[in-house]
């Protein structure tokens, strides 16, 4: 194909400054015969995130995964991946043009930018980040005296939840998550 690449998908890490996806085709064809071909591309969807340069998919700044997009406002960030919409008009001179649009992926990798937080605000907790490893299944025992529910914006895609419930004035501290680790401890 002279316009893309067959299979292509970029990963960028949210909050990233503007930075270099790729290139969105080999390029190389039209360079190598500029007599022959005229290649220019146009973003059709997916400008609020990304912008085309010298035919390079460019990310804008401060991609948000965390925050989903709102179809009624148009507000907040792409979540976890997000598709681009390219056009690639292909000039061969004596008025044969050809248009090609292909859809290519872009994923947005977390950063973990939030902290935790308790669903119930009037039960006080502090929750240190980076203190202690939890692996998968893992209970702690402490003494409390309610349910607490604590969620992170951060697992979009990950159920997990954390929950310290009584039993006999102690509290049992379990967490569930996949591919997941998670550093702090309660106190």
């Amino acid at each position: 194909d002279l316009c893309f690449w067959r299979d292509v998908t970029y990963q960028v890490y949210e909050n990233s400054p503007e930075i270099k996806l790729g290139p969105v085709g080999p390029g190389f064809v039209h360079r190598i015969c500029p007599q022959q071909y005229s290649i220019s591309y146009n973003i059709t969807s997916g400008t609020k995130y990304v912008k085309l340069k010298d035919e390079t998919l460019w990310s804008k700044a401060n991609l948000d995964r965390d925050a989903m997009p709102n179809q009624a406002t148009g507000d907040e960030g792409p979540g976890p991946e997000f598709d681009v919409t390219i056009e690639c008009v292909v000039d061969r001179g004596l008025s044969l043009k050809e248009t090609v649009t292909k859809s290519i992926r872009v994923l947005v990798l977390d950063e973990d930018d939030n902290a935790p937080v308790p669903q119930d605000n009037n039960n006080p907790i502090h929750v240190p980040r980076n203190v202690g490893e939890l692996k998968k299944t893992t209970s702690i025992i402490s003494y409390c005296f309610k349910e607490l529910m604590i969620k992170d914006r951060n697992a979009v895609s990950v159920d997990w939840d954390l929950r310290v419930k009584r039993k006999l004035y102690k509290c049992h501290l379990h967490m569930q998550f996949s591919e997941m680790s998670f550093n702090t401890i309660i106190e």
